[in-house]
């Protein structure tokens, strides 16, 4: 995670699908204490991961970024793992396409 400057990774099972999140956080955990003892990443990872269907709207998932404490969601497809789309993707996609993002969701 250091290495390739991810702040989470998705935790699936052997179907793909989503069952929780190893974060950043969930790592600082585990390194800040001394007693901590090898395990799986099951017994470290945050479940109940927010995630959300391939078809839902790029607006509804930047709000759902903007307000709330989390750098990432999930895509799914069925129920599986389609992909991930955090803050900086978001961002991007912004900037390079600033006035069709907000001609689409003039509220935001």
């Amino acid at each position: 995670m250091i290495k390739k400057d991810v702040s989470g990774l998705p935790v699936v099972d052997e179907y793909m699908n989503l069952v929780g999140v190893i974060s950043e956080k969930d790592m600082l955990k585990l390194l800040y204490d001394p007693n901590a003892k090898p395990g799986l990443v099951q017994d470290y990872m945050t479940t109940g991961a927010v995630s959300f269907d391939k078809n839902t709207s790029l607006f509804e998932i930047c709000r759902c970024l903007v307000d709330n404490n989390f750098r990432r969601v999930f895509i799914l497809d069925s129920g599986k793992l389609l992909g991930i789309i955090s803050r900086t993707d978001i961002m991007a996609y912004i900037m390079q396409n600033r006035s069709r993002f907000f001609s689409q969701n003039p509220k935001f």
